[in-house]
């Protein structure tokens, strides 16, 4: 079963429950469970990605000349 039918079939669970105590036992579980933020970097998760870099990769480019007197 993939995770999104997963995550469908929590969904579903949580919307037959009529019970409130239930209901707030999932709220403390919601909010102790650790979900990864988007965006958080990884070291090394570039790694054999960029293959080649050219030799002047770090020069600096004509177009910002005039602003780099």
């Amino acid at each position: 079963m993939s995770v999104e039918a997963q995550k469908l079939e929590v969904i579903e669970w949580i919307l037959k429950i009529k019970d409130a105590s239930t209901i707030k036992e999932i709220m403390k579980l919601k909010n102790t469970a650790s979900v990864p933020e988007r965006g958080v970097r990884k070291f090394g998760g570039g790694k054999g990605i960029f293959t080649y870099v050219a030799e002047d990769f770090d020069e600096p480019l004509p177009d910002f000349k005039e602003y780099m007197k």
